[in-house]
């Protein structure tokens, strides 16, 4: 969908290059599309081997064409033999973070013309302001799919039948899900924070021992049957699967 940061850029780079149209395109493996477009009303997309933009990524710089009907690249090019009849054309590449070069950020005219040095100087600026507001995109994407990844999990977490307590490394209890309080009669306030220790019966040996070096041997997890506390002191039979939650900080 439209947004005004890119719409405010391709606006700046038609103004300062005195062209009629501006566009921000972004190339995939069958076409490009316009994330912003100033010039070409009701146009979304054209196929990839029209598009001047399928060149331009391949440059670092800016790829110009000073007419486009005089360049064997361009010259039978539907976008030049019929409309919107593009003559000029200036594409600075837009290119990640990762190295990925994403689209364009173009100027074009429908007469043969050439950028003056700072022309090109400014649309350079221009493009690297693209690919801010592309990173702030996909950025704020990701957060939104990790929130909703979070999301989900916490809904099956606490809507399982099965007790599931969250423990860090060094034995903290960091979730406490409603099973496990119907089971071992704790409330989750009472337990987040206490060391799993607590659960454990006094003579009854410590089955987890060093846990991280435990879970390094077996990444997978393991299980096994053991005894562990009720609130009310009584003990309970359980058994215990024990997994790994890695995070990526």
């Amino acid at each position: 969908e439209p947004e005004p940061e890119f719409d405010a850029l391709v606006q700046a780079a038609a103004l300062i290059c005195d062209v009629p149209i501006s566009l921000i395109s972004l190339i995939d493996a069958d076409r490009q599309w316009f994330k912003a477009n100033i010039g070409l009303p009701g146009v979304t997309e054209t196929p990839r081997e029209l598009a001047f933009c399928a060149h331009a990524i391949l440059e670092d710089g800016i790829l110009e064409v000073p007419d486009a009907a005089l360049d064997p690249r361009f010259c039978d090019n539907g976008l030049v033999t019929s409309a919107p009849g593009i003559r000029f054309y200036a594409g600075a590449s837009l290119r990640l973070s990762d190295g990925t070069h994403a689209g364009t950020l173009c100027v074009i005219d429908r007469r043969p013309r050439r950028l003056d040095a700072k022309q090109r100087e400014v649309l350079g600026y221009l493009a690297i302001a693209a690919v801010r507001a592309l990173e702030g995109c996909r950025a704020l994407m990701a957060e939104r799919e990790l929130l909703e990844i979070a999301s989900r999990a916490a809904a099956v977490m606490h809507s399982s039948v099965d007790a599931i307590v969250t423990v860090a490394l060094d034995g903290t209890i960091t979730h406490w899900n409603a099973a496990a309080q119907r089971l071992f009669g704790y409330t989750p306030a009472e337990m987040l924070g206490q060391h799993r220790s607590v659960l454990v019966p006094a003579h009854v040996p410590d089955e987890l021992g060093d846990l991280e070096a435990r879970l390094r041997v077996s990444m997978t997890g393991f299980n096994f049957e053991t005894v562990r506390l009720h609130q009310d002191g009584s003990a309970i039979a359980v058994s215990i699967s024990i997994a790994p939650i890695c995070s990526v900080s």
